[in-house]
């Protein structure tokens, strides 16, 4: 069995439950989500990944350790306290274990703890290290854990099409032409998007700014996954950057 290395930062979001909890289950922002998502999906490849959790208050731990409810931040002085003690942790971690490959996906102020990788036998390893938007890191640690870029291709499923409760009654060819009077409107959001888009007269369109169009739903009141879902059941290739 092939083993992969994932250092992830603590999340502020965490579930309030009273006394213990694993650490995978206790953080709670969306790359543990994500990280939950794939080992059900996905138990066996899951099973190939150590991962390991850089917390503000207990340093390097692994993900089932138990830990109560608790509120630091990560601060640089707090970051430079804990670099020695994560030094001798990841030599530990490294040395115990023969991995093909790393993704460290940490903020900006969690790097100041990391040493230098060449304190540490990772020339056999690939190591990548996520920086820009939390968007764009979470799409990185979903390719990397997954290990393809999924395709939403086009489904066109009979019956009425939905996102949270409102029905879409347009047809494929219907939402292709308001999408082209919106966009002869120049509005810079329907451009905006992280990782996903649709293609339409060569222009790639957010996929949250287009269910947006169609049913007027708050772009806040759904995630991308729904827009996706939506649309690929509308006929529209959905696209990965």
């Amino acid at each position: 069995m092939t083993h992969r290395l994932l250092i992830l930062a603590c999340s502020q979001a965490k579930l309030s439950d009273p006394g213990l909890l694993p650490a995978i289950e206790r953080y709670d922002g969306p790359p543990f989500r994500l990280l939950r998502k794939f080992q059900r999906e996905c138990p066996n490849q899951s099973e190939e990944v150590d991962v390991y959790i850089l917390s503000a208050k207990f340093g390097l731990i692994k993900a089932y350790t138990d830990i109560p409810l608790y509120d630091q931040y990560m601060t640089s002085q707090r970051a430079l306290e804990l670099k020695p003690v994560l030094e001798a942790q990841l030599k530990s971690v490294t040395e115990q274990r023969d991995y093909t490959e790393a993704l460290i996906s940490l903020g900006k102020v969690y790097k100041l703890a990391l040493p230098t990788f060449d304190k540490f036998n990772l020339g056999r390893i690939k190591v990548t290290v996520t920086n820009g938007t939390q968007g764009r890191k979470l799409s990185i640690l979903h390719d990397w854990l997954y290990g393809t870029i999924p395709l939403h291709a086009p489904m066109k499923r009979p019956g009425i099409i939905s996102i949270r409760g409102v029905p879409v009654n347009l047809t494929q060819e219907m939402i292709i032409e308001l999408v082209r009077q919106k966009l002869n409107q120049h509005p810079s959001d329907a451009y905006t998007y992280q990782s996903w888009y649709i293609e339409i007269d060569n222009r790639k369109i957010a996929p949250k700014w287009l269910i947006n169009q169609i049913t007027n739903l708050s772009v806040s009141s759904f995630n991308t996954s729904d827009a996706i879902r939506a649309l690929a059941r509308l006929g529209f290739e959905v696209k990965r950057v």
